[in-house]
């Protein structure tokens, strides 16, 4: 009979041998990311009530915040999971988030059009998670070392690609410069897009590899980054910035500068 690693304990069992990891997780920085994350998941959940966004917004920062919770009390394939899907639901918040501060404040900020950030930018975010998704699933029924990395290798495949927001963020500092939640949500894209060019460094060569086995760095570049994003949205948080219309300008196709020059046309 094979055998089966899932009936290995610590006791019984070599982790270099035996082990999807080559180390034992320390408890402690798992146990603190798992309670700073249930306090921020209800941290947004009682923002998003006081300044009125609804939907993706509060959606996609509560969700994400409880799906990293799951992923640091569950085992292997869990934290996988979990811990590389949550960011892209966190993602999704802020590029909406950029696209409404373009239909309020103006379209000379960014070369990209309010409704881009949405089309693209979450659009890549959905193919990301079915991508994630597909990976995890192969992953959590690889029975052999090789299976398993084939799942990893599809889940890379589908982190999300924040970079190119991160560089559109950029045209949004001078405005940022004087408005703290503007300042918010460039810090969250980068700290983000930090976050998911380590996690590809981590899983592109398999969990074999030095850069999966690395805790130290594990610790610092992957809950810590989320932290840091999310806890700017929660300290900073934009909800001040729409007045409490989220959904209305969400649905609003016009710019300020658009409606002040029809504004204009109207009264010759």
């Amino acid at each position: 009979m094979a055998f089966d690693r899932n009936y290995c304990i610590l006791s019984t069992c070599s982790v270099a041998q035996y082990g999807w990891y080559s180390y034992v997780p320390q408890l402690w920085p798992n146990a603190l990311f798992l309670a700073i994350f249930r306090v921020l998941a209800i941290a947004q959940l009682y923002l998003a009530l006081r300044y009125r966004i609804w939907g993706a917004f509060a959606g996609g920062l509560v969700l994400g915040c409880v799906t990293e919770v799951i992923g640091y009390v569950g085992y292997f394939v869990i934290q996988l999971v979990c811990l590389t899907i949550a960011p892209a639901l966190i993602s999704a918040p802020v590029y909406l988030s950029l696209g409404r501060v373009l239909k309020v404040y103006g379209r000379h900020y960014s070369l990209l059009a309010p409704k881009t950030y949405t089309i693209v930018f979450v659009g890549s975010d959905i193919v990301s998670l079915v991508l994630q998704a597909a990976g995890g699933a192969l992953a959590a029924t690889g029975k052999t070392e090789k299976k398993v990395d084939t799942g990893v290798h599809t889940l890379v495949a589908g982190l999300p690609t924040s970079g190119a927001v991160f560089a559109r963020a950029y045209s949004l500092i001078t405005l940022a410069s004087a408005n703290c939640a503007l300042r918010t949500l460039i810090i969250a894209t980068a700290v983000i897009t930090i976050r998911c060019i380590y996690r590809v460094v981590e899983l592109a060569g398999g969990f074999r590899s030095p850069a999966a086995n690395d805790e130290p760095a594990f610790m610092v570049l992957e809950g810590p980054m989320i932290i840091l994003a999310v806890g700017a949205l929660t300290v900073c948080h934009p909800g001040p910035l729409f007045f409490g219309e989220w959904t209305r300008i969400g649905k609003d196709l016009g710019y300020p500068e658009q409606e002040s020059a029809n504004d204009g046309k109207s009264t010759v």
